[in-house]
This record gives C-alpha cells, sequence and structure tokens, in this order.
C-alpha cells in the first residue's frame, strides 16, 4: 500500500488526511473550491442492526467493532457462549476470533442454506474444523437480556422462497411453533455493512456511475460494489467517465464496461486439468493449536513443492485477450471460436510468422509439419502453445 501511494504521489496526486466527507467539505464546497469533477468512494464503515430488541444489551457486539479491537491488541469481554449472526466472511472471522478469545461454543446463525453462503469452501472449511456449530434457515427475533446483559437469543425457523434481488431464494420465517431460544453469553452481529451517512441523499446511476449533479460521479462500496475488485472497475469506469467530461473527443482513457463470462476450469481441462489434485498440506497447525491463539497457521510451499506446483501450468491462455493476432494476419486464418478460443486454420494458414512475432506474450509457436510447397521446399504452419493437432490459442 505504501508503494502505492509513493507512486501515486510521485505523477502529482495530493493525498488529505483526516477528512471526512459531510463534516470537513461537502461536494458544493468542493466545486466552489475550483474542482471540476468529484467521484465519491466513501467505503462503508458501520455494521448493520437486526433492528430486533435487545440489542443496547451488554455483551452485543457490531462485528466490525469487534474484529478492530482485536486487530488493535484488545481482548473485548467474551463468554462461554457466543452466536455470531450472519454468514459471511465477517461472520467466520468474528466466529474464530471468539473462539480464539476462550469461548467455548460458537454458533454461526445464518437465514439461507449452505450453499448459499457468501463464503468459500476454505474458509468454512476451517471455521467448522475449529469447532464453530453453523445453523441454517435461523433468523433472529429478539435479544433475551436479564439485568441489562445478554441471556440468550429467540430466533426463528426459515424456509426459502421466491429469488431476491440478491439471485438467492429469500428467506421467510415459518409461523407458528417454530421459535426457540439459545442461551449465550454475547450476540456478535455480522450482517453487512453501511456507510456513515455522507452520502445523503445522493443518487447514482450504477451504469454510469454518474449521480444527479453535474461532474459528480460515486463509486466502490457506498454503491453496491461488495468486493475490491469490482470497486477498482468502478473506479476506472469513473476516470474514463471524467475524461471524457473534461476532454470531450480528446480524451484518451476507454473502459470496457461489459465483458463475456468464461468458466477458467472449462479452459483448464480442456488441456487435461483436473481440480485439487495432488495439493500440497499447507497447514502447519492443527485446528486444536491454532484456536490458543491468533498466530498464522499454514506454511509456505518449499522450493521443490514450489518448482512441482509451478509444473501444473496448462498453458490455459494467452492472458492478453488482445486479438493481435487475428487482426495481423492478412489470409484471415485466425478465428475466435467462441468466448475464449482463438484457432488457427492450418489450411488457411501459410506460415508467414507476422502472429508470431507479434504476440506480446509470445504464446505462439512456429511448428514444422513437414508440409510440401510448390517450390518443394518444407513450410510449417503457426500454432499456439497448445502443440496440439488442431493449433488452439485459449484466451480467459
Amino acid at each position: 500500500l505504501d508503494e502505492e501511494i509513493e507512486l501515486m504521489e510521485t505523477v502529482g496526486i495530493k493525498f488529505e488526511t483526516g477528512k471526512a466527507l459531510g463534516k470537513d467539505f461537502t461536494v458544493d464546497s468542493l466545486k466552489k473550491d475550483g474542482f471540476d469533477s468529484v467521484y465519491l468512494a466513501v467505503g462503508t464503515w458501520k455494521g448493520r442492526s437486526a433492528g430486533i430488541p435487545g440489542e443496547d444489551a451488554q455483551g452485543v457486539y457490531d462485528a466490525l467493532k469487534f474484529l478492530r479491537k482485536v486487530n488493535d491488541g484488545e481482548k473485548p469481554e467474551i463468554g462461554d457462549t457466543v452466536v455470531v449472526v450472519g454468514g459471511g466472511f465477517t461472520a467466520a472471522d468474528a466466529a474464530r476470533a471468539a473462539r480464539r478469545l476462550g469461548a467455548g461454543q460458537v454458533y454461526i446463525a445464518y437465514r439461507r442454506t449452505r450453499d448459499q453462503m457468501p463464503i468459500t469452501d476454505e474458509e468454512l472449511f476451517e471455521t467448522e474444523e475449529e469447532g464453530i456449530k453453523i445453523m441454517y434457515l435461523v433468523a433472529p427475533e429478539m435479544i433475551e437480556v436479564k439485568d441489562g446483559k445478554v441471556a440468550g437469543i429467540k430466533m426463528n425457523t426459515n424456509v426459502l422462497g421466491d429469488v431476491d434481488a440478491s439471485g438467492r431464494r429469500c428467506p421467510i420465517n415459518v409461523q407458528d411453533c417454530s421459535d426457540f431460544t439459545l442461551r449465550c453469553d454475547n450476540v456478535i452481529m455480522a450482517l453487512g455493512q453501511k456507510d456513515d451517512g455522507s452520502m445523503g441523499n445522493i443518487k447514482v446511476d450504477h451504469e454510469t456511475l454518474s449521480t444527479g449533479m453535474e461532474g459528480v460521479y460515486a463509486g466502490g462500496d457506498s454503491t453496491g460494489a461488495g468486493t475490491v475488485i469490482k470497486a477498482i472497475a468502478m473506479g476506472r469506469k469513473a476516470a474514463a467517465a471524467i475524461d471524457k467530461q473534461l476532454l470531450g473527443d480528446e480524451a484518451t482513457m476507454e473502459y470496457i464496461d461489459k465483458l463475456e463470462s468464461v468458466d477458467k476450469y472449462d479452459v483448464l481441462e480442456r488441456s487435461g486439468y483436473k481440480r485439487n489434485i495432488n495439493r500440497f498440506d499447507i497447514y502447519a497447525r492443527t485446528a486444536i493449536e491454532r484456536i490458543g491463539d491468533f498466530e498464522t497457521f499454514t506454511r509456505t510451499l518449499t522450493e521443490e513443492e514450489a518448482v512441482k506446483e509451478a509444473t501444473k501450468c496448462l498453458r490455459c491462455g494467452c492472458g492478453e485477450g488482445c486479438s493481435i493476432c487475428a487482426d495481423i494476419c492478412k489470409e484471415f486464418a485466425i478465428h475466435l471460436d467462441g468466448a475464449d478460443r482463438w484457432v488457427v486454420n492450418v489450411d488457411e494458414c501459410v506460415a508467414c510468422g507476422m502472429c508470431y512475432n507479434r504476440c506480446p506474450n509470445h504464446n505462439i509457436e512456429m511448428i514444422n509439419l513437414g508440409l510440401l510447397d510448390d517450390n518443394r521446399q518444407k513450410v510449417g504452419s503457426a500454432s499456439s502453445c497448445d502443440r496440439g493437432p488442431t493449433p488452439v490459442c485459449d484466451v480467459h
């Protein structure tokens, strides 16, 4: 991060820290100060609440604040039984942190099913391996309080209904006799994040990232990015829009808004790839050992293992997707065969070598096929790194 900041400073970008939108400056004040364009990327720093009775009791934590304290070296007070409400990475992190702080029983209460959890299989495996129990299709109704402290959490059983805006089936409470109470000492809310309210009533067009104000754009988590990759993509899109706004026809930045999604395993498996075959075990500590502290529990590969792992490279694609080879071919011998495959037709290829010399990643090779031309001289044909009977260049 320091290197990235230093790089931006060297090209003239100035940083103003310790200032907040809505407190120290506004969009209008920036306009008055002479800025022609503004991009708002304020992030989502606050945790969402469930809006149920008892959330203000002692022993209820917001997951973000809880994890921030743990990261700062503090030890939040944790009892023997902890319930984490949520089902994403933050919920898993909070549950695993609570386990390391000494909780004997830790539950994750999630309102949907396992296959709908926004979490990787690896993270879920590690979470369960550390003794954390996951309850599916349950939703909190209220937090039971005794003497101002958490005494339990009352939950309702869910079933799945129609697909909602997230693309997943919506959880629906089961009526009548489906409530139950789980006794616990702490409840950690991990129900997603929201911005700090500094965006106000600014409306954002999610296609163009423009707002109702001229020259003002917005993106990132506060507009629903959800991941670092999507947030970066929004920044690039906004930068291209600002360049166009300021320079008009002289703008140089371009942004490719929509690309075809390609399943990487479909590409890999054409070369014989098999998932998770002969993977090295990188766990240096057992689950019992690692729940006692916050130390790293995975190891790096040895030099021998790294070399062996690198030999698994299956030439799945050039990684460029530039189509220079097809554009430069005078015989039109290179064709796009689907969203992720460039094919060299050996019957049309005259082995001129132009694509071979021009490929930016040097993924095209010239292979002697033993053919004879009219002058009885041997000629070859352009082929991808596949070296297969049908020359193919996979682009993903």
